[in-house]
């Protein structure tokens, strides 16, 4: 399977609209159906959920696509090689190799936008459940990032091994806050702000 990039392609999303009975909101199953059936308490997944049919993305925004840039730098990011990146030392931001004062990291970043497409049916009361852009609430907690990179063998222990990570400091909580909302159900911006410390050249830690 060859990677391609996506960019600047349409890419229709499932809605009713496009897909009558084959979108996904006419095949909605309550989220009730799949915990009592798995008996899980958790489910890892690799992409950033509740966002789809993203411009560049294609279905889903996949954590690693969106860290590393694999087919060509994404307008927005700067990627230093690793003989480039600095690190701020813990000890006063001293680099014991150099004797050099750095307060601030080189290091990789990235600001951008991107367009996406909602695939839910946008009616109100359409689902038993909320939503999560129908949350009631200013602030909610969504979900839980690693802190640090898995591999694969890590990612399919599931729910036996991330059950145990709750509360933990290997998961950054990811909260969702609309106190921009102003009175509006459906947003048409969403701002998502991800900060990391930059431990050595080759390894970062998810801390916001």
């Amino acid at each position: 399977i060859d990677a391609v990039d996506t960019g600047g392609f349409a890419n229709a999303p499932q809605t009713e609209a496009e897909d009558g009975e084959d979108a996904l909101s006419a095949k909605y199953l309550d989220g009730s159906a799949f915990w009592g059936a798995m008996g899980w308490d958790t489910i890892a997944i690799p992409w950033l959920p509740f966002f789809s049919n993203c411009e560049g993305f294609d279905n889903h925004i996949v954590i690693w696509e969106l860290f590393e840039n694999p087919h060509k730098l994404r307008e927005g990011c700067e990627l230093y090689d690793t003989d480039a990146t600095k690190t701020v030392n813990v000890l006063g931001g001293v680099d014991p190799a150099t004797l050099e004062i750095r307060q601030t990291p080189i290091a990789d970043n990235c600001e951008f936008v991107t367009k996406c497409h909602f695939e839910e049916n946008l009616k109100e009361g359409a689902y038993k459940s909320y939503l999560w852009w129908d949350i009631p609430e200013e602030k909610a907690d969504l979900f839980w990032l690693t802190r640090d990179a898995i591999d694969w063998d890590t990612y399919k222990q599931q729910d036996p091994l991330f059950r145990t990570l709750e509360g933990t400091d290997s998961l950054v909580k990811v909260e969702y806050s609309a106190s921009g909302r102003m009175g509006r159900r459906i947003p048409r911006r969403v701002a998502f702000t991800m900060g990391y410390y930059q431990e050595s050249p080759t390894e970062k830690k998810i801390v916001t």
